[in-house]
C-alpha cells in the first residue's frame, strides 16, 4: 500500500446509437510524473496506440453504430481531485462489427481489476461494452467471447506497465491509497454501464390514463 501522490486516470471514449456515448477508463502511476501539459500528451499519444491495439479486440463484440473515438488522461496530485494536467487524442473512429440482433446497447463485459489485498477499496472495474448475444437458458455468453475481452485488457496493462515508467494501479481516493494491479478478473455474465439510455430519443411512447 501506498499513500496518493502524483496519480493518472486514463479514460477511454467512444459514441454509440444516436448522442449515447460509454467510456471505460483505469488509473496508472509513474515515479517520475510528467511535469507539463506536453509531456502528458506525448504519454497519452503513446498510451493511445495501445488502446487502438485493445479496440481491435472488441470491436468485434460490438455493434457497429459503436466506436472508439478518443483516449484522454488526467493527471492528479492528492489530496485534490482536480486535475492539474489534462491531455486528449482523438481517434479516427473505428466502429465495431456486429450486424446482426444481440444483447441491449448498454450491456457491458465487466473486467475486475483487483490488487492482492482484499476488500472493495481495493480493487476496481472497467465497464467494456460487449454486445454478442446471450444465452437465453443462462443469461450468461457462451464460449469465450469475454475471456477474449478479459485477455486484451490484461495485454493493454502489459504494454501500459512497459511504457516509460508507468504502472497500472486499483486507487482508493476514499483512503487516499494505491495498490498495484495483481489480476484481471472477466467471467461471463453481463452488466451494464447505467441504468438507462440517457441520450436516446424514443421512437414509440406510450401513455394510459388510470384507472
Amino acid at each position: 500500500m501506498a499513500g496518493l501522490g502524483t496519480y493518472q486516470r486514463v479514460v477511454i471514449k467512444g459514441t454509440g446509437i444516436g448522442a449515447e456515448i460509454w467510456q471505460t477508463g483505469f488509473w496508472t502511476q509513474n515515479v517520475t510524473p510528467p511535469t507539463t501539459q506536453a509531456a502528458l500528451q506525448t504519454d497519452c499519444n503513446a498510451i493511445a496506440a495501445f488502446v487502438d491495439t485493445w479496440w481491435t479486440t472488441v470491436k468485434a463484440q460490438c455493434y457497429s453504430s459503436y466506436a472508439l473515438t478518443e483516449v484522454d488522461m488526467y493527471q492528479y496530485v492528492a489530496p485534490s481531485h482536480t486535475a492539474s494536467l489534462q491531455a486528449a487524442s482523438p481517434r479516427s473512429a473505428v466502429a465495431g462489427t456486429i450486424s446482426v440482433q444481440g444483447a441491449p446497447i448498454d450491456t457491458c463485459c465487466v473486467v475486475s481489476l483487483r490488487s492482492a489485498v482484499p476488500g472493495r477499496a481495493n480493487r476496481g472495474r472497467m465497464y467494456v461494452p460487449m454486445h454478442t448475444g446471450l444465452t437465453g437458458s443462462t443469461g450468461c455468453w457462451a464460449g469465450t467471447p469475454s475471456t477474449s475481452v478479459g485477455t486484451a485488457t490484461k495485454a493493454l496493462m502489459t504494454s501500459v506497465a512497459g511504457y516509460s515508467g508507468y504502472v497500472p494501479i486499483v486507487v482508493s481516493r476514499t483512503h487516499s491509497t494505491w495498490q498495484p494491479l495483481a489480476s484481471l478478473v472477466t467471467d461471463n455474465k453481463p452488466d451494464v454501464q447505467r441504468r438507462r439510455e440517457n441520450r436516446l430519443a424514443a421512437t414509440n411512447v406510450q401513455v394510459l390514463a388510470f384507472p
